[in-house]
């Protein structure tokens, strides 16, 4: 093994390599986890769309896997029609890791569907070609069509009782015939989130329903629960089973289980009570399975905070089983440090042939990436930190390299986030120029170029939240980046030009204020803070509309939060010109903060002909409380009509009571809401 690596890297990045020598200390056992996986196993990557496709067994090989939890409908087709190696990635793993099977009753398991009509299996986004090979085969499936049932239906319906319990034995059937009597460990009667499918009480609205008769409901679910887990336990007594209720469904010491196997992931700040509320309902003698999210779609920082938080929090109880659904962006690294650095194997030994073969592959990795995002930038000769001796010679020699190493990725990721805050400033340079235009302060028509919108930002920002494709960010971006020094030379030009001729309306204090911060605009501008900059422009524009002088017209939106903690929704307002055009406005998450309430103030070069709000897929109410477009010539305009309404309550009426009181609310469930406001 070669000591010492020589790249070439930019001075720009010399502070980040610099520290990644740093040997930490090696890691208590305490802090050791038995790493999990949802959903996925082995030989499936021929299924697209939903995870990673290197999930293969040298993947879970290489991170230590020791848990699966499998969804019926990433097993049965696949075993029935043989279209994919799943019979032998269950074989292959189940020697190494226990393999949990989630038994999904609800909806029609009477047949597979063609994928046209979204009916059956179909439902489950099974591939067309797997329903093809089932169809031409002849096999039907196993279970009921039990639509509509949840598990409260299941306490007073004595068929669908019989019929739920047909389903489950189907499926497991189908997997113990296939890949023999010891492949499961155990049955989850759950899905990953409870609450959102039919599990409980037909999802969130159905709980908030039953929410004032929680004693009445929670001896319904004991009791049905219990008669599934005797059903399975009879049948499969050597297979573990574990409830699939949320912890404020449960009372302690009611349900008959084995193992609790869930997810735990709640919003950022609720993460000590959640935990409380899980060891209250459930305990810590049984067996503790909990799958952490790993979608990352959330402020880097913010996600990477609540992931650490929850590890931490498990961990500190003792919980080891920590398990992840799509490790994907934000967390990624995150969750493959937790993994390479305190993950532990299943059954088999943890070879130090292999562990060295593991490290070695990261680090080839890892040496490559920065190579790559050397050749972007000016070069001069330095050097990566020396692999110490110790590294290959003593496991903990390895965990402290592998630690080291996904230390150094940490800090490139974050000059990529800092970067990205940089890129995401861009969208305001044609929108602040537009304003100033609109004022009379810089030339209207200059071409600054396509400035990047949403779902621009949105590629960008994924590709700055994963190692491996940091160099395709800064690839993506280098244009835009150099482009925006020169519209910032631009603008300032022109703004100095201004400040020598105010509008005319300005006399005595109000003028002076309007010499000095147009000042102080045109620095931002020339040092390219541009976010800064375009706040800072609203100081101006209050001194133009206290004069009464104003071009542009003021838009204040309040969303108000009922739920007290964050939420992971995402709005885009937009607005229409009379002449068919349509500019982005505003994309961010306004209740990312537990606020009940978040004000946004956004400045128009003219007046719009309507403005939309939408919101990115999700389930629960966000309420735009106030909505006003005004200028002071003419005073708060109010809107004419609301058309395309999709998933929004009460804009119409409030339309109808010309804008008085509270505006209208988004409500998507398991999908987006939009609304356009017409004036």
């Amino acid at each position: 093994m070669k000591q010492r690596v020589f790249i070439m890297v930019s001075i720009p990045l010399l502070c980040i390599l610099g520290a990644s020598a740093a040997m930490p200390t090696e890691d208590a056992p305490a802090t050791r986890v038995n790493p999990g996986w949802y959903g996925w196993l082995g030989d499936f990557h021929n299924v697209k769309g939903y995870y990673p496709p290197h999930c293969d067994r040298a993947y879970f090989d290489r991170h230590n896997i020791a848990w699966f939890w499998l969804g019926h409908q990433w097993v049965v087709p696949y075993l029935e029609s043989g279209t994919c190696k799943v019979r032998e990635a269950i074989a292959e793993n189940k020697g190494r890791a226990k393999i949990w099977y989630e038994a999904y009753w609800w909806g029609d398991h009477s047949r597979w569907g063609d994928g046209a009509h979204r009916d059956g299996f179909a439902r489950a986004h099974i591939p067309p070609w797997v329903l093809t090979k089932l169809q031409e085969s002849g096999i039907q499936p196993g279970g009921d069509d039990i639509r509509g049932k949840d598990w409260l239906a299941l306490a007073h319906d004595e068929a669908a009782m019989a019929s739920v319990k047909k389903t489950i034995q189907w499926q497991i059937d189908t997997i113990l015939r296939h890949c023999g009597k010891d492949a499961l460990y155990g049955v989850v009667l759950s899905e990953e989130e409870p609450d959102h499918g039919a599990n409980v009480v037909l999802g969130q609205k159905g709980g908030a329903m039953y929410g004032k008769r929680r004693e009445e409901v929670r001896k319904k679910l004991v009791r049905v629960h219990n008669a599934l887990y005797d059903f399975v336990k009879t049948r499969y007594p050597q297979l573990k089973v574990s409830p699939g209720f949320y912890p404020h469904w449960v009372k302690p010491g009611t349900l008959k289980m084995d193992a609790v196997v869930m997810d735990l992931y709640p919003p950022p700040g609720k993460e000590e009570e959640k935990i409380e509320r899980w060891i209250e309902a459930y305990g810590l003698d049984t067996e503790q399975y909990v799958l952490l999210w790993g979608y990352g779609d959330r402020d880097r920082h913010l996600e990477c905070d609540r992931f650490d938080r929850m590890v931490a929090g498990l961990l500190g109880r003792d919980i080891r089983n920590l398990g992840v659904f799509r490790a994907e962006l934000a967390l990624q690294d995150r969750v493959h440090r937790l993994f390479d650095v305190h993950g532990t194997r299943g059954h088999e030994p943890d070879d130090m042939a292999r562990h060295r073969r593991n490290v070695e592959q990261l680090w080839t990795e890892t040496r490559r990436v920065t190579a790559e995002l050397m050749e972007r930038e000016e070069n001069t000769a330095s050097e990566l930190p020396s692999v110490p001796e110790q590294a290959w010679e003593s496991r903990n020699g390895l965990v402290q390299w592998t630690n080291a190493i996904y230390a150094f990725r940490q800090r490139v990721l974050d000059r990529a986030y800092e970067d990205l805050q940089r890129v995401g400033a861009l969208t305001a340079i044609p929108r602040l120029a537009d304003l100033l235009a609109a004022e009379g302060m810089v030339t209207a028509g200059i071409a600054y170029g396509p400035a990047p919108d949403s779902t621009q930002l949105g590629k960008w920002e994924r590709l700055s939240k994963e190692f491996d494709s940091v160099p395709r960010f800064y690839e993506s971006v280098a244009a835009s980046l150099a482009r925006s020094a020169i519209n910032a030379k631009q603008l300032a030009a022109q703004i100095a030009g201004a400040v020598q001729r105010p509008p005319s309306g300005l006399v005595g204090a109000p003028l002076h204020r309007f010499v000095s911060d147009t000042k102080r605009l045109t620095e931002l501008i020339r040092a390219q803070d541009f976010k800064a900059a375009t706040t800072h422009f609203h100081g101006v524009h209050d001194i133009l509309r206290g004069a009464g002088s104003e071009r542009s017209f003021r838009l204040r939106v309040v969303f108000s939060n009922g739920y007290k903690i964050p939420l992971n929704v995402r709005v885009t307002l937009t607005a229409s010109r009379p002449d068919g055009s349509s500019r982005e406005l505003y994309a961010e998450y306004p209740c990312q903060t537990a606020d009940a309430q978040r004000e946004i103030v956004l400045l128009l070069p003219r007046r719009p002909a309507s403005l939309t709000f939408r919101t990115s897929s999700w389930t629960g109410t966000l309420r735009v409380s106030s909505l006003e477009l005004s200028h002071s010539s003419v005073g708060v305009l109010q809107p004419t009509a609301v058309i395309d309404v999709d998933h929004t309550t009460g804009a119409t009426e409030w339309v109808e009571r010309e804008g008085r009181g509270a505006a209208f609310a988004l409500s998507p469930y398991a999908s987006t809401a939009s609304a356009t406001v017409v004036y």
